[in-house]
């Protein structure tokens, strides 16, 4: 070693005073070299990493202890720190070290799905490195933010458009916590939606938790679909549409080829706006002649004499009848009173008019006039619902078919 030691089990023995190549520092890997004569003390490269010497390199290096048995952790060295890891096949699903690691992985890959297992162990229904996570601005949800876990963004859209341009991650898939958005949602081809996550308590997830999109009269649309994408766990609801013979749509996607999956959703479309207003019916046929008046009553005598009034005829749908007859006078009856209103909603016929003055007592005056039109008769109802027919669809668009024909109008009457 150095010319009077030894080299026995890589350390330099002198046979005077027992030397060795021990520097004293923990953070380096001592050694003796036959060859060279000498000792050598070489800095441990991987010290804050390894647990077998853990530390900064200031001479702290230790041996890190081992946990405790059945916990399913291994010893770990991290930034120079002694900790604890789970196991190669376990998780920390709680994530709490301290009572071990009690899931077992069964897979590297965890989408989210129906039975929400955490299958690789990462405390989600999903993988916490894939996908974009989106929550109420109650909840922490800010645009600005990059959609971590710790940090998400606060609309759908936003999650959906960093999922998009994102690389270097397995899938694109944007999990939405429990709450409302108010926003009409445009799949991106490829990029899958997932609700259902509860962010206050560590994004668990299941079906009582309600992620809810209210949208407009189309909540949620795609075209140009190629990959496939998956919707699940959301209760989609959409407005009523405006505009004449308009549709509401719940989700409506078109020109695709795409296989998408919509999965555990509640999906509501909203009223169909009403149709154009139909044509008016024909005209009914003219009502029948009234019937004739009665009778004209008797005149007084004398030129001083006041006639007697007497009704005139009545009618069910047409014109009144004649007014009465004048009676016997030297001067001209009074005009016979307005027929009687007819049985349906026209007016009665006008009255007739007064019989002419005789030169004689005894001689007739003429018949009245005839009563005036009858009003027009109440319109018809309204026309009915198409019942369960179903429409077409043409262009992508949804067309329902024609409502029913209302009903006649009533007939006048005069």
């Amino acid at each position: 070693c150095n010319g009077d030691e030894v080299c026995v089990e890589g350390s330099c023995l002198s046979p005077m005073d027992g030397r060795d190549c021990d520097d004293a520092d923990s953070c380096s890997v001592d050694a003796c070299s036959e060859s060279a004569g000498a000792c050598e003390n070489t800095p441990y490269e991987d010290f804050l990493v390894n647990p077998m010497h853990c530390g900064t390199g200031s001479n702290d290096c230790v041996v890190c202890p081992e946990p405790p048995a059945g916990s399913n952790q291994v010893a770990t060295c991290v930034d120079g720190a002694c900790a604890l890891a789970c196991a190669e096949g376990f998780g920390n699903a709680d994530g709490d070290l301290s009572n071990g690691c009690e899931c077992m992985a069964t897979s590297e890959d965890d989408p989210p799905d129906a039975l929400f297992i955490d299958a690789d162990c990462d405390g989600i229904d999903g993988e916490v490195e894939v996908g974009v996570f989106v929550a109420p601005p109650s909840l922490g949800g800010n645009d600005a933010n990059p959609g971590t876990q710790a940090r998400p963004v606060a609309t759908i859209a936003r999650g959906i458009e960093i999922a998009r341009d994102a690389s270097g991650r397995r899938r694109a898939e944007v999990y939405v916590a429990a709450g409302r958005y108010d926003e009409s949602v445009v799949l991106v081809d490829g990029v899958s939606l997932y609700g259902g996550y509860l962010a206050a308590s560590g994004w668990q997830r299941g079906a009582s938790f309600l992620s809810e999109i209210r949208g407009g009269s189309t909540a949620v649309s795609g075209t140009g679909l190629t990959q496939d994408t998956e919707m699940q766990l959301f209760t989609i609801l959409a407005a009523n549409a405006t505009g004449s013979g308009q549709s509401s749509y719940g989700v409506r996607v078109h020109n695709s080829t795409g296989l998408l999956s919509l999965s555990l959703n509640t999906i509501t479309a909203g009223d169909g706006a009403g149709g154009s207003p139909g044509s008016n019916g024909s005209a009914g046929n003219p009502g029948g002649d009234g019937a004739q008046g009665h009778a004209g009553c008797d005149g007084c005598s004398g030129n001083s004499c006041v006639g007697t009034l007497c009704d005139g005829g009545s009618s069910s749908c047409a014109g009144g009848g004649d007014g009465g007859r004048g009676g016997y006078s030297s001067s001209s009856g009074d005009g016979g009173s307005p027929g009687t209103r007819g049985s349906a909603t026209g007016s009665g016929g006008t009255a007739g008019r007064g019989g002419n003055a005789a030169g004689v007592c005894f001689d007739s005056s003429e018949a009245g006039g005839e009563g005036g039109p009858g009003g027009d008769g109440a319109s018809g109802s309204n026309g009915a619902a198409p019942g369960s027919a179903i429409g077409t669809a043409a262009a992508g668009l949804y067309v329902p078919t024609n409502g029913l024909g209302g009903t006649a109008g009533t007939d006048g009457g005069g």
